[in-house]
C-alpha cells in the first residue's frame, strides 16, 4: 500500500515536472529546461533506492517469519522426544484452539501467538522426570507439585526465543482457571490472557478425549460437552461454535498430524558396545533395585 501511494506520487510529481520542462522550454529555451533534469535523475534514483529497501524489508520479514516458524517445529520435536503421546495431542490442541481464536475475533498477532501457544506449551515438562510423566496411574501431591513448575519452565525457555507475538504470557498461564484455583499464578478472571484460557479448554478437551493410564478416554462428544460446555473453570462461551463443528476439527486434526514430522522411535545404535569405564557388575535383584532407586 505504502508503495503504491509512492508510486502514485511519484507519478504526479513527474507529471508536474514534465509541465514545468515544458513551461520553461517555451519562455527560456531547451537549454534551461536542461537544467532540471538532474532533478529528475535524482527523484527517479531516490524511488529505487526506495523500492529496494521496502524489498529487502520484506525479504527480512519473511525469513523471520520462516526461522520462527522452523524454531517451533523444533521445539515440538523436543517435546515429542520426551512423551511420544503428545503428537496427536498438540495438533488437536492446535486445530481446535485456532478455530475458537478466530471465532472470537482474535487479532492475527494474538492468533499466531495462540498458534506457536498451542503446540509449544508443554515444552516445559522437558524439566519434569521421566517417571512423572509416564507414570501408569494418578499423581502423588509431590510429584504434582513438581508437575506444575513445567509452565513457569516452559515460560523461561521460550523468551529466549524472542517471538514477534506473545506466546509467553499464553504458555505460563495456560493452566490457570477462571475461579482463580489453576496454577502457577493463581490468576482469575480477565487476568488470563485470552489465549491462555482458549488453550486451557482446548487441553481439558484433548485430556478427556485421550487414553490415560489411569482411565480410557471418553467420546470425543461427550468430552466436548464436559469441557466446551459451561464450567466454572473456565469463561462461559468460550468455545464458540467449536462443539457443532467437532467431527470437522478432528479430521483435520488427523490430517495435521498426518502431515507433521515425528521423532522416529525404536532407535538403536550398534556401535559404542560400552562405556569407557565399563558396565556395572548386575544381577535381576540389583537391576531392580537400581530401578527402584531411580524412581525414588
Amino acid at each position: 500500500m505504502v508503495e503504491c501511494y509512492f508510486g502514485r506520487s511519484l507519478l504526479f510529481a513527474g507529471a508536474a515536472i514534465a509541465g514545468i520542462v515544458e513551461l520553461i522550454d517555451k519562455k527560456t529555451g531547451w537549454q534551461s529546461s536542461v537544467l532540471i533534469l538532474p532533478v529528475v535523475y535524482l527523484i527517479f534514483r531516490s524511488y529505487r533506492l526506495y523500492l529496494a529497501r521496502l524489498e529487502a524489508e520484506r525479504s527480512h520479514a519473511e525469513n523471520m517469519a520462516a526461522l520462527h516458524l522452523r524454531t517451533i517445529e523444533a521445539l515440538a520435536l523436543a517435546i515429542e522426544a520426551k512423551d511420544h503421546s503428545t503428537h496427536e495431542h498438540l495438533q488437536r490442541v492446535q486445530v481446535y484452539a485456532m478455530s475458537i481464536g478466530k471465532e472470537m475475533g482474535l487479532s492475527e498477532s494474538e492468533l499466531e501467538a495462540l498458534r506457536a501457544a498451542a503446540v509449544l506449551h508443554d515444552i516445559g515438562k522437558l524439566a519434569v522426570p521421566e517417571h512423572i510423566i509416564s507414570k501408569p496411574g494418578r499423581l502423588t501431591p509431590e510429584e504434582f507439585e513438581r508437575m506444575k513448575i513445567h509452565p513457569l519452565v516452559g515460560a523461561e525457555i521460550l523468551e529466549r526465543v524472542q517471538f514477534p507475538y506473545p506466546v509467553v504470557p499464553i504458555v505460563r498461564a495456560h493452566h490457570e482457571r477462571w475461579d482463580g484455583n489453576g496454577y502457577p499464578c493463581g490468576l482469575r478472571g480477565q487476568e488470563i490472557p485470552t489465549g491462555a484460557r482458549i488453550l486451557a479448554v482446548v487441553d481439558c478437551l484433548d485430556g478427556l478425549a485421550s487414553d490415560r493410564q489411569y482411565r480410557p478416554a471418553l467420546p470425543l462428544e461427550k468430552a466436548m460437552g464436559m469441557s466446551l460446555g459451561s464450567r466454572k473453570e473456565f469463561r462461559p462461551k468460550s468455545s464458540g461454535s467449536a462443539p457443532g463443528r467437532y467431527r470437522e476439527l478432528e479430521l483435520l486434526a488427523n490430517v495435521k498430524a498426518g502431515e507433521q514430522a515425528r521423532v522416529p522411535k525404536n532407535i538403536k545404535v550398534d556401535r559404542g558396545t560400552a562405556p569407557g569405564a565399563g558396565f556395572e557388575k548386575s544381577d535381576s535383584g540389583r537391576s531392580l533395585r537400581g530401578a527402584a532407586r531411580l524412581i525414588s
